[in-house]
């Protein structure tokens, strides 16, 4: 589903994102990088509906106090979203009135959003840290992947391999990792 609706280099950044929420985030926000005017409100509930915050069926809001929401869905979004793809953006909540005393309810979220041209949606260290430390591969077999294969390229794979070993079918990771990238898993000779 996620190749109807980004292009290559944005389905790249969008697997890189490890959030769900995040994911949605960056589907929202790609919608308005190319808009003249880069900054949008959405209404608390609605945009809670859209990142399934809210469930369509039952109601029930996973957090429904905007402290929570804020912490564990939109600031988590900003972190990922800024650090691993073209785009950053920020936001802000727009407060509506309450008679009396208290503290004024969040009714709106405004963001702002900036497209950032990058030629690589995920910088190679921290590829090469996924490789190693995620897929188990030796430091060299990281080395070799990203001087044979471009980033889509790997990023697509690696998505692939996590899926099979999310599934049951992949046991030994590393192995199962190299054998992709059609590398030797035995010691290469110098």
């Amino acid at each position: 589903d996620l190749n109807k609706k980004f292009t290559k280099m944005q389905l790249a950044a969008a697997i890189s994102l490890n959030s769900a929420y995040a994911k949605r985030v960056y589907e929202l926000l790609c919608m308005y990088k190319n808009m003249k005017d880069k900054t949008f409100k959405r209404n608390l509930v609605e945009l809670k509906t859209m990142l399934w915050v809210i469930d369509p069926k039952t109601g029930k809001d996973s957090y429904p106090s905007w402290t929570w929401f804020q912490r564990n869905v939109l600031d988590i979004a900003v972190k990922e979203i800024n650090g691993h793809t073209d785009i950053t953006f920020n936001y802000k909540p727009i407060y509506g009135n309450r008679p009396g005393r208290g503290r004024k309810p969040v009714v709106e979220v405004e963001f702002a959003v900036f497209y950032q041209a990058k030629p690589e949606p995920a910088p190679l260290p921290d590829l090469h840290e996924r490789l190693v430390k995620l897929f188990r591969l030796r430091p060299d077999q990281a080395d070799t992947i990203l001087a044979t294969h471009s980033t889509e390229v790997i990023n697509r794979q690696l998505y692939d391999i996590q899926a099979k070993t999310v599934d049951g079918k992949v046991k030994n990771v590393g192995s199962y990792t190299a054998k992709v990238f059609g590398l030797e898993t035995k010691g290469k000779e110098k």
